[in-house]
C-alpha cells in the first residue's frame, strides 16, 4: 500500500473519531505542522525521496505485508471508491469521449476501420501486450537480429500464434516488413 493510500485511510479514521472539543494546544501544534509543511514542502519531498531510495526494500516488504494482512478491507474500500467515482464521472467521461470523437473524427474512424479490417492482428497485439504486463512474457534487452540494445518491437510471423514473436529493433523490424511487402 502506498503512503498516500494509507494516509487517506488514516484521515478517514481521524474524521470518524473527530469530536467537536479539541484541545487548544493540540490545535496550535497541528496548525504549526501544517504551516511548516507548506513552507518546507520541497525540503520534505527531497528528504522523502532520499529515504525511499535508501529504504526501498524495507518499504516494499512492509507494504506487501500490510496488504496481505488488510487485503479484504483494502479491496472493499477500493471497490466502493471506484464505484462512487465511476458513477459520479460517467457523464463527464462520456462527454469527453464525445468531444474527442468530434475533434478527431477522421482519426477515430480510421482506427475503427483498421480494427475491424485487421481483427486478428489487433487481437494478437492485445494478447501479447497483456502477457507482457502480467509478467508472463519478458522482453529481451537485445535485438534478436542485430544484437542492438534499444527499444524492441515484437514481430508476429503468424498472428494466430499471438505469443510467438521475434523481438527486433525498429530498423530490423522495418527491413523485415519491407521485404514482406516488396516480395
Amino acid at each position: 500500500m502506498s503512503g498516500s493510500q494509507e494516509y487517506l485511510m488514516l484521515e478517514d479514521v481521524r474524521n470518524a473519531n473527530h469530536t467537536t472539543s479539541i484541545d487548544p494546544r493540540r490545535e496550535k501544534r497541528l496548525a504549526y505542522k501544517r504551516k511548516y509543511r507548506q513552507e518546507h514542502n520541497d525540503k520534505i519531498k527531497e528528504y522523502s525521496k532520499k529515504y525511499y531510495l535508501i529504504n526501498k526494500e524495507k518499504i516494499n516488504r512492509d507494504d506487501k505485508e500490510y496488504y496481505k494482512i488488510h487485503r479484504e478491507k483494502l479491496l472493499s474500500y477500493a471497490k466502493d471508491y471506484n464505484l462512487k467515482t465511476f458513477h459520479s464521472r460517467k457523464d463527464k467521461r462520456s462527454e469527453i469521449l464525445k468531444n474527442y470523437r468530434l475533434k478527431n473524427k477522421p482519426t477515430y474512424e480510421q482506427n475503427k476501420r483498421y480494427r475491424l479490417k485487421y481483427k486478428e492482428k489487433v487481437r494478437a497485439r492485445k494478447i501479447l501486450k497483456r502477457r507482457i504486463e502480467q509478467g508472463e512474457i519478458l522482453k529481451p534487452l537485445l535485438c534478436s537480429s542485430c544484437g542492438k540494445c534499444t527499444t524492441l518491437h515484437g514481430h508476429h510471423h503468424d498472428y494466430s500464434k499471438p505469443v510467438d514473436v521475434v523481438w527486433l529493433c525498429l530498423e530490423c523490424h522495418s527491413k523485415i516488413h519491407w521485404k514482406i511487402n516488396h516480395d
